[in-house]
């Protein structure tokens, strides 16, 4: 004998018009049914519910029909998957709130914690709003989605969160449900987020042009305590755009054979970079070696074939500081137009050549400077420079991470930039894995962000910047320096930041950065070809 399948309505008692619509099936003469959780007056179903389709009407006067034509069809589906046996669907009490705080708390990851807890905060909320004091897994549906979407988006609590923001706290909430399916908790015959669509608005980048990164480089900051934190912020974007939980984390043993290597707190990834100059300068003013640097700069010299002097002998040992010099005496915008006379300590006198913007040809950018295109004697003064400063900055690197392996061995556990407590991180061994953080760990992490961010205000004030500064500006800005150099491609970029996949850094450029090269390259074509 077959089973019949219908929809049907039943009241308690014939006294009462309302009453639960439900699911039943009849086999043998045995009668099973499940409660569709929809309460409804007699007079609409009879008004409204189409015995032959099994469906409530399209009706403008019956404003519900949609929203129980999909809990119809999604049971039946179910009912199906189920080879139409009532008794294996699942149990439409089960709470989806309840699921999801017992999985949280079987989260080690205290940031996952808190974010997840923030968000079931707001959903609570929004039940409140529709008088619901749980949200049980048949009620998440696209009707209910929108409409908690709608409140995200227009609701102070206490704000109303952007796009993005509503976007993300729906994509956790589905990673929830996902979950619940996984385990068997919970399954849908149709997931209610498949017809959710999410559109992130794309969101400019804050990034320090030129004039703001020198102004950062080159104000004078009387102030320590605003030292430092440019200092911090400096190193953020001379190592690769380091995160800041990572610049707190960093400890003094993970400078290793004149690299930088460490994991890293947000993704676990592994970084290994080569340790520069800039970083340091950063590191000596911490071990109070700094001055080293400056009596490297006084007192390194380069041979240097003497072009411009009347001095008797063709080389001469030279300083940094008279390469400078020199450099500065010819700089493209003093070019005389005739001889002039220069003296310095050990060049004495220094007899220029006759250097006319004609002889020197078109200007253009040198290693940093501005030269003649046919100004080869200043090019000769600029590469010795270089290699002048290439000898003291080896140099001093060495000198440093000398400095830094000699430390007594508990002080290299220690964390570089004077932040967080290190007594409160004691227990974190020699390999430097921070995966597992007690919560007090995290939280102070997340309050020192706070505090660094904003005494970078004051620091951003100082060095009169128009751009808000924080933490992760230092990112964006390394990154739109990538971005703008000759032959770096998205994989050298993808390398450099530490990202797990080409995809995520694709992501990561899709808005907010320098448009400089495209600038460069629309201008090259229009130059090439032009409309007649």
């Amino acid at each position: 004998m077959t089973k019949s399948i219908n929809v049907v309505f039943i009241r308690q008692n014939r006294r009462v018009n309302e009453g639960t619509v439900y699911i039943r099936t009849i086999e043998n003469r045995v009668i099973k049914k499940k409660s569709l959780q929809i309460r409804i007056q007699k007079n609409h179903w009879e008004s409204y519910f189409n015995p032959v389709t099994q469906r409530f009407r399209n009706d403008e006067r019956f404003p519900n029909h949609s929203f129980f034509n999909y809990k119809i069809e999604n049971s039946l589906s179910e009912l199906q998957r189920h080879d139409n046996d009532i008794e294996s669907l699942p149990d439409n009490k089960k709470s989806f709130l309840k699921y999801w705080k017992e999985s949280i708390e079987n989260t080690d990851n205290h940031g996952t914690v808190i974010k997840h807890n923030t968000i079931i905060h707001k959903l609570e909320n929004y039940l409140t709003s529709i008088d619901k004091g749980d949200l049980l897994f048949k009620d998440i549906t696209p009707l209910f989605l929108r409409g908690f979407k709608s409140y995200l988006g227009t609701v102070n609590d206490p704000k109303i969160l952007s796009v993005n923001s509503v976007n993300h706290y729906l994509k956790v909430m589905k990673s929830i449900i996902n979950q619940s399916i996984v385990d068997e908790y919970y399954s849908y015959t149709k997931h209610p987020f498949s017809s959710l669509k999410f559109s992130n608005e794309k969101v400019k980048k804050n990034i320090l042009n030129d004039t703001e990164f020198t102004s950062l480089l080159n104000t004078e900051i009387t102030n320590v305590d605003s030292n430092i934190t440019r200092d911090m912020f400096l190193f953020q974007v001379f190592s690769n755009g380091m995160r800041v939980s990572d610049l707190f984390l960093l400890r003094w043993n993970n400078f290793v054979n004149r690299r930088l290597d460490y994991k890293m707190f947000k993704t676990g990834n592994d970084l290994s970079i080569p340790v520069n100059i800039n970083m340091v300068i950063i590191l000596s003013k911490i071990l109070s070696v700094f001055d080293k640097y400056k009596q490297c700069c006084d007192s390194f010299t380069i041979e240097f074939k003497n072009e411009f002097t009347v001095l008797p002998i063709p080389f001469v040992g030279i300083t940094i500081h008279e390469l400078d010099v020199i450099i500065s005496f010819l700089d493209y915008d003093k070019v005389p137009g005739n001889e002039r006379l220069y003296s310095s300590m050990k060049l004495n006198t220094m007899k220029l050549v006759n250097r006319t913007r004609e002889k020197m040809g078109d200007i253009i950018t040198y290693k940093g400077y501005k030269v003649g295109t046919n100004d080869e004697k200043l090019k000769r003064v600029i590469d010795t420079r270089e290699a002048l400063m290439n000898k003291i900055n080896n140099y001093f690197i060495d000198y440093v991470l000398t400095k830094i392996q000699t430390l007594k061995r508990g002080h290299l556990t220690e964390f570089v930039f004077p932040v967080l407590n290190n007594n409160l991180f004691r227990n974190i061994g020699n390999n430097n894995n921070f995966s597992n953080l007690s919560l007090e760990q995290y939280k102070s992490i997340k309050h020192h962000t706070i505090v660094y961010n904003r005494k970078l205000k004051n620091v951003q004030k100082l060095c009169e910047i128009k751009t808000n500064i924080s933490s992760h500006v230092s990112r964006h800005t390394f990154t739109n320096l990538l971005l703008r150099m000759e032959d770096v491609n998205l994989y050298d970029i993808s390398q450099s930041l530490g990202h797990s996949s080409i995809k995520i850094t694709e992501n990561y450029l899709t808005s907010g950065f320098n448009v400089e090269k495209i600038d460069y390259i629309n201008k090259k074509v229009s130059t090439k070809f032009r409309v007649q």
